[in-house]
C-alpha cells in the first residue's frame, strides 16, 4: 500500500497511537479511544475475499485469458494464455469507497482486488488520501470520515475509472455482469463516479448495460459510506500503478477476450453502428495544450507527414460516442500517440491496421495490443526514448518526447502498402503462462 499520510509530525503521532492501541498494554484502551475520536481506524489489509461479509454465486464462468504483448512492425503476434477463475461477487457491509479507487475500506481494514493483493510488493491501487493513510506494523490505518451515505449499491467504479480505457474495459463490464446477480439484488442501483455521468461519452457507453437500474453518483475523490455494497471484479485487468523503477509485464494483465467480443457486439448494436462514408485513414490527434503539457511530442510535424498519405486528422474528444464508433468501424489504418482514444480499436473491423507510438518503458504493457485479440485488428508499436529518465508511471504520464519524422514516415509507407501484412511465424519468449505465436 502507499503511504499517503498527512504532515510528518502528524504521521509520527498517529503511528505511535496505533502502536499503543495494538500493544495490549496499559495504555492501549486510551490509545484506541484517541484513535476513534480522531476518526481513524486500524485494521487488516487484504483482498476482497478477506474483507467481504459474504460471497454470491458466480456471475461469469471461468474462461481462458488471452493477453497480447506489444509487437513492432514486422514481428509476429504472440498470445499469452492462462486460466481465469469464475467471477464471484462480494458483498461488503459498511464500506467506505471513493469513485476513482478500487480500495474498499471497512471497520475491519482495507481491501483490494486479488491481483493487487497478490502483487502488493509491485502494484498498488489508486492512492486515495480520503481514507487510506499508512501502514503500521502490518496494519492498515484509514480515515473513518465519509462525505455521504448510500443504503445499497453495485460497484461500477474503481482505480482509473475516469480514464476512457479503464472505464470501457474494467468499469462498465461490472454493470454488464451485474445483470447476472440473483433477483433479490434487482433493486440495487449502480454506483458510478460523478464525473462519468455528466452528459459525457462515458455516460453514453454505460447506457446498454443499465438494465433498468437507478444510477447513484458518488464523488470521485471523497468517501461514500455504503451500507450494503456488491463488488464484481472485471473480466480484464491492467495495473494503474507500479512501484518505482518497476514496469508492467504481460503477466500483470488478464483479459477474457470472448466476453469482450460479446460486449463489443452489444455496444455496436445498441448504437446502430453501420457502414458510413468515413475516412479510411485516421491520425488520432490531441488538442493543443493550454497549460497541460503531459506527454507532449512533435504532433504537428507528424500530422503534416500523415496528410501527404491521405490521413484524416481526428480529435476523438470532439465527437459523440456514436461518431467515434463509426470512425473506427470505417477505418482501415489508424495511427497516433498512445492514449485512451486507442481504446476504440475495440470497435475496429477485422484487418484494420494500427501504429501506436509510446515510451520505451511501456514495451511490455499490453493495454492496447490486447484489443487485437478481441476485434482481430493488427496493432504495431513504435517505442520512443523519453527526454528524461523515468522512475514511475506518473513521471511517464508527464514525459515529453520526439518521434523521428523519418522513422514515422517509413512506418507509414509500410502500412499503406496494400501487400503489407503481419508475418505468420516468428520467435517467442517463454513466460510463466502458456504462449503461442500466430
Amino acid at each position: 500500500m502507499v503511504d499517503n499520510s498527512p504532515l510528518p509530525l502528524k504521521r509520527r503521532i498517529l503511528r505511535s497511537i496505533v502502536r499503543a492501541a495494538n500493544s495490549g498494554g496499559p495504555g492501549s484502551a486510551i490509545a484506541r479511544t484517541l484513535l476513534a475520536r480522531s476518526k481513524f481506524s486500524s485494521g487488516i489489509f487484504g483482498s476482497y475475499a478477506d474483507g467481504a461479509a459474504f460471497e454470491l454465486p458466480p456471475v461469469h464462468s471461468g474462461r481462458t485469458s488471452r493477453v497480447v504483448p506489444p509487437r513492432v512492425t514486422g514481428m509476429p503476434k504472440r498470445v499469452v494464455t492462462s486460466e481465469m477463475a469464475p467471477t464471484v461477487p462480494f458483498v461488503f457491509q459498511n464500506a467506505r469507497v471513493s469513485g476513482n479507487s478500487s480500495v474498499i475500506a471497512t471497520p475491519e481494514g482495507a481491501f483490494t482486488p486479488q491481483v493487487y493483493f497478490d502483487q502488493r510488493h509491485r502494484l498498488f491501487a489508486t492512492p486515495e488520501e480520503v481514507y487510506q493513510v499508512m501502514t503500521v506494523d502490518r496494519r492498515i490505518v484509514t480515515r473513518q470520515k465519509y462525505h455521504q451515505t448510500v443504503d445499497k449499491g453495485i460497484c461500477v467504479f474503481g482505480s482509473g475509472a475516469t480514464n476512457w480505457y479503464h472505464w470501457t474495459m474494467e468499469t462498465v463490464p461490472r454493470a454488464e455482469l451485474a445483470q447476472q446477480l440473483p433477483s433479490e439484488y434487482d433493486d440495487y442501483p449502480l454506483l458510478v463516479p460523478e464525473s462519468c455521468v455528466a452528459g459525457s461519452t462515458f455516460e453514453e457507453l454505460l447506457e446498454p448495460f443499465i438494465a433498468g437500474r437507478k444510477i447513484v453518483r458518488i464523488p470521485d475523490h471523497k468517501t461514500t459510506l455504503v451500507n450494503q455494497l456488491v463488488v464484481i471484479e472485471p473480466p480484464s485487468f491492467v495495473p494503474c500503478h507500479v512501484r518505482n523503477t518497476d514496469w508492467p509485464t504481460p503477466d500483470d494483465h488478464y483479459q477474457d477476450a470472448q466476453f469482450f467480443r460479446d460486449f463489443r457486439r452489444k455496444i455496436l448494436n445498441h448504437f446502430d453502428v453501420g457502414p458510413k462514408d468515413t475516412p479510411k485513414r485516421l491520425f488520432l490527434a490531441r488538442p493543443a495544450p493550454k497549460t497541460n503539457t503531459n506527454r507532449s511530442y512533435n504532433q504537428e510535424e507528424l500530422i503534416s507527414i500523415a496528410r501527404k498519405y491521405g490521413f484524416h486528422i481526428l480529435y476523438p474528444e470532439t465527437r459523440s460516442l456514436k461518431e467515434q464508433l463509426e470512425f473506427f468501424q470505417g477505418a482501415e489504418i489508424v495511427v497516433g500517440a498512445s492514449g485512451a482514444a486507442w481504446t476504440n480499436m475495440l470497435f475496429g473491423n477485422p484487418g484494420t491496421k494500427g501504429l501506436i507510438w509510446c515510451l520505451n518503458v511501456y514495451d511490455q504493457v499490453c493495454v492496447f495490443s490486447n484489443l487485437s485479440e478481441v476485434s482481430d485488428v493488427s496493432i504495431y508499436h513504435l517505442f520512443i526514448e523519453p527526454d528524461q529518465h523515468l522512475l514511475n508511471s506518473d513521471e511517464a504520464f508527464r514525459a515529453t518526447y520526439k518521434v523521428s519524422p523519418e522513422v514515422f514516415e517509413e512506418h507509414l509507407k509500410q502500412l499503406v502498402t496494400p501487400s503489407f501484412c503481419p508475418p505468420a511465424t516468428g520467435l517467442s519468449v517463454p513466460t510463466a503462462r502458456h504462449e503461442t505465436v500466430q
